[in-house]
Order: C-alpha cells, then sequence, then structure tokens
C-alpha cells in the first residue's frame, strides 16, 4: 500500500518569493490537509492558506504565532494564527491583512519536489 493513499494530498506550486530561500518560486509541493485534523498547525510549520482578502489566492507562509499568543502587539483567540513569509521584504502575510483563522489554512507542507 502506498502512503498517498493513505494521506489525501494536494500539489501545490509555488508563486513569488516571499518563502524564499527555503522555497522558490517553481518549486512544487505537497500538502495535507488531513494533518490538520488530527493537531492543529504550530510554530514553525509552513502551510497553504486562503488569502483572506482574495478567495482566488492561495499563499504559501509559516506559522509564527498560534491561538493563546501575542505576536506584534496582536492578541490571537482561540483558532487564529500569525503567518509570515521567510523573505518578508517579498511578502504579503499577517502584518498586512492580519491574523487568521484556522479554517483558512488549507494544509501542511507535508513534502516539497
Amino acid at each position: 500500500m502506498k502512503l498517498h493513499n493513505l494521506i489525501p494530498l494536494r500539489r501545490f506550486s509555488v508563486v513569488g518569493e516571499s518563502m524564499n530561500p527555503g522555497y522558490k518560486p517553481g518549486e512544487r509541493l505537497l500538502i495535507s490537509p488531513i494533518l490538520l485534523k488530527f493537531a492543529p498547525a504550530t510554530q514553525g510549520d509552513v502551510v497553504v492558506i486562503q488569502h483572506p482578502l482574495d478567495a482566488k489566492k492561495q499563499l504559501l507562509k509559516r506559522v509564527i504565532g498560534v491561538p493563546g499568543d501575542r505576536v506584534e502587539g496582536v492578541d490571537l483567540g482561540p483558532e487564529e494564527y500569525f503567518v509570515l513569509g521567510d523573505n518578508k521584504g517579498k511578502s504579503e502575510d499577517s502584518r498586512h491583512f492580519g491574523k487568521i483563522k484556522r479554517d483558512q489554512i488549507l494544509g501542511k507542507v507535508w513534502y516539497k519536489y
């Protein structure tokens, strides 16, 4: 039995430079939505999120703050997260659109290829 039959995975292509140097434009990722059902995203996880201001866009970001944290003067309530790009100078992230809800996290990065 193959592992991908046990864990539903989605393909995602990196666009833009917000996660350089770890994730470069054109690289492809497998993300797992199901992993979030068993354990919430934690600090340091790289996730794909639904853009809070543009439903047509999905973004690759790193989780910096989790429920109960205070990040950059923002208190995070239940189900709220703060996400940033690794390349902060070229990233549209929680510094621009604010905290996100757990249901806006589409999946954790499982594999890069």
